[in-house]
């Protein structure tokens, strides 16, 4: 992503940066869940990219609704979900999608892994 701003202007809002809105026709703002998933809005775009991905259904639904809100000029939004593909993150894509908070003891309890058996790895 950060390749981006070499075409794209871009800004963020995370636990360090709190960056204004860019205002160009073509623009990206990174907003880390948990600093983003209140306190703020951001009418001025129809799409969000969602990476690094929240344990909290709240968070990410709040997150989400940041850029919903009555004053929008907009009638359609856009959010794309970014999800590497390590096992974890496909577990929190599930429990989210299910409209859950993640629970990585519940996950590793459930998990089939060499070390929750107590078994070694080679």
């Amino acid at each position: 992503m950060r390749t981006l701003s070499e075409d794209v202007e871009m800004a963020e809002w995370n636990g360090h940066k709190h960056e204004e809105v860019p205002t160009s026709d073509r623009w990206v703002y990174l907003v880390q869940y948990t600093s983003g998933s209140e306190a703020w809005n951001c009418t001025s775009t129809d799409a969000m990219i969602l990476y690094s991905l929240t344990y909290s259904y709240k968070a990410y639904i709040q997150s989400q609704g940041r850029i919903d809100r009555l004053d929008t000029c907009y009638m359609k939004l856009y959010y794309y979900i970014y999800v590497s593909d390590l096992w974890i993150d496909h577990q929190i894509r599930a429990a989210l999608a299910q409209k859950r908070s993640f629970n990585e003891r519940e996950a590793l309890i459930s998990y089939d892994s060499p070390w929750r058996a107590g078994k070694s790895a080679g």
